[in-house]
């Protein structure tokens, strides 16, 4: 979402707008709101009266691409989901504000990339916050818009050639991974009684019956491998030492000789007949598209997995966008 033009000129860094932004911003908005010349003041602006209530899909765009936006949101509104694109502001807030707020408390930030977008840094800015959250969903709609190389590792549904047509194959497989990720959001908030791992108990341990380990429920036994995983990723961006560390200092299930899985461990857990976003076997759940590996390329690769494409590669050990960190350990029996 960009900040309107006359703001936008006099800053430097995304991060500065809170501060600065918000007192210059409040006084044009009083100035503008007592002229008779009404047609200047920015659209997002105008509806000073409206309310701004949070929604659980935040679409952040160019305001070239406002019509595209619009079509979107309305198609996702259709699905019963509630949609924050254009923001009225509320008496006594700034424009940084109330689009600080919807940011924050949305379960999902759909980012669309054209020409001008790429440009803009107030979209790359959101989509930086949705990535560092795990929640981006990407969407292309200009096939010569050349998506910023920090956010290119996640896959985007190309909308090129949609109109609004809700049996278009790249927007249900975008309404389908909003679908995910708004189901998951729910899960967790409904599920989770805090964030700490809960104390070892001996029912999180296998035990010895000779028929199949008792497993708790946050980690999965494969039968095939006899490997315990993690059902869930680690749910943010890490290099490799970084994930190679977390997974050392795990502490999940009664465990805590958890590792990086290798290469060929990873890509076991494929699944291409998977509809979802991510294509990996039930019961997993993923934030990212790419998961590290323990397996390493010369002194300074390692592997990485992709489960959007199905496809391994080798990459820097310090790179850290859309790669998270998927745990196993080898089960006592």
């Amino acid at each position: 979402m960009e900040v309107p033009e006359f703001v936008a000129a006099k800053k430097t860094k995304p991060s500065n707008w809170r501060d600065s932004g918000r007192r210059k911003l409040s006084g044009w908005i009083s100035h503008r709101a007592s002229s008779k010349t009404s047609d200047t003041i920015p659209s997002r602006l105008r509806n000073l009266g409206a309310t701004t209530p949070l929604s659980d899909i935040f679409i952040s765009y160019s305001r070239s691409d406002w019509a595209t936006a619009q079509t979107l949101a309305n198609a996702l509104q259709l699905e019963n989901w509630s949609v924050w694109w254009d923001p009225k502001i509320p008496p006594g807030k700034a424009f940084d504000e109330v689009i600080d707020q919807a940011l924050e408390k949305a379960k999902c930030v759909i980012v669309i990339w054209s020409k001008a977008s790429v440009k803009s840094r107030w979209v790359k800015a959101e989509a930086a916050e949705g990535n560092r959250r795990g929640i981006l969903l990407p969407v292309l709609i200009e096939d010569d818009a050349k998506i910023p190389l920090e956010f290119r590792y996640t896959q985007a549904s190309r909308l090129t050639d949609w109109r609004g047509e809700a049996e278009h194959t790249e927007f249900g497989t975008l309404r389908a991974a909003v679908s995910e990720l708004l189901g998951h959001a729910a899960q967790t908030q409904n599920g989770r009684e805090d964030d700490k791992p809960r104390a070892s108990t001996a029912a999180d341990r296998p035990q010895k019956t000779g028929l199949q380990p008792a497993v708790p429920q946050e980690v999965y036994l494969d039968p095939e491998t006899r490997l315990i995983w993690t059902i869930q990723d680690n749910a943010k961006d890490n290099d490799w030492h970084q994930a190679k560390q977390f997974a050392g200092q795990l502490r999940l299930g009664g465990y805590s000789d958890w590792r990086l899985p290798t290469i060929d461990e990873l890509e076991k857990l494929y699944d291409p007949q998977n509809s979802s976003i991510y294509k990996i076997r039930q019961p997993f759940r993923l934030t990212g598209h790419w998961a590290w590996s323990s397996t390493k390329e010369g002194s300074g690769s390692a592997w990485v997995f992709n489960f959007g494409t199905g496809r391994r590669d080798h990459g820097p050990m310090g790179c850290s966008v859309s790669l998270r960190a998927l745990c196993v350990r080898r089960s006592a029996e």
